[in-house]
């Protein structure tokens, strides 16, 4: 899933292909890989699903200040008591301290527990064990830098199905190249169609500048509403007073 896209190879000849991953459970002594299908039942079972609380973080692949970085996010996660984290440029280092810590032991699954995904950095989920999960793929996507898409099919404690993704698009003066991939997220996302659907992650530019400043060059946010005309931006939804 990794491997970057070979020299002269053009972005429209890429053919994405999708890969199974194993979700692994902290079992008493160990993370053990999981049958997807599987949650814990709760008290809330059958109920109304108020909300799900999505925590999206580009952790930082670098070294300096590592631990207590780790440790920061950490405990927003414990604060906020998110039903998934979904982290973009994750590294064996810091997935260790996520593996180690208790809280993240009880409370969730792992998208990895050993970093055999990651390559030099990737994309990494937490999943509370009361959802169930259904299936797990690291879908390949066209890259130098080693992209993909993390993307899940889940039900809720109602038995609401979702679908949850997390990408890292391609960094720099990539805009042809991150058009490209989510012109390829979106079609995955058509293919299915759940309850509801989330993507996230570090896209390399934002609702009002390009990661290139140009003056008048149209904004590459604007490809969003391109691939994805029915979805709204729950950032933006969340900040709109009415």
């Amino acid at each position: 899933v990794s491997e970057d896209m070979k020299e002269g190879e053009e972005e429209d000849d890429f053919v994405s292909e999708s890969y199974v991953v194993r979700p692994h459970v902290f079992d008493k002594t160990e993370w053990k890989a999981v049958v997807v299908g599987t949650g814990e039942s709760n008290d809330e079972a059958g109920e109304e699903v108020k909300r799900v609380r999505i925590l999206t973080y580009n952790v930082w692949f670098l070294q300096q200040h590592l631990e207590v970085r780790a440790q920061g996010l950490l405990n927003i996660i414990k604060q906020k008591e998110p039903e998934f984290v979904l982290c973009q440029e994750m590294i064996s280092q810091i997935l260790k301290i996520f593996t180690q810590d208790s809280y993240v032991r009880e409370n969730y699954y792992v998208s990895d527990a050993k970093g055999s995904t990651l390559g030099r950095y990737g994309t990494f989920m937490l999943i509370k064990r009361t959802i169930s999960i259904n299936q797990l793929n690291l879908q390949s996507l066209p890259s130098y830098m080693g992209r993909s898409l993390l993307l899940g099919r889940f039900t809720l404690p109602n038995k609401e199905s979702l679908m949850v993704g997390t990408v890292h698009l391609e960094s720099l003066q990539s805009e042809k190249l991150r058009k490209q991939q989510l012109k390829i997220i979106s079609k995955i996302f058509d293919q299915d169609t759940p309850s509801l659907q989330i993507l996230t992650g570090d896209f390399n530019f934002d609702d009002h500048q390009n990661f290139r400043i140009v003056q008048g060059e149209p904004l590459e946010n604007d490809s969003l509403a391109l691939y994805f005309p029915d979805w709204k931006d729950s950032w933006l939804s969340r900040q709109d007073p009415n």
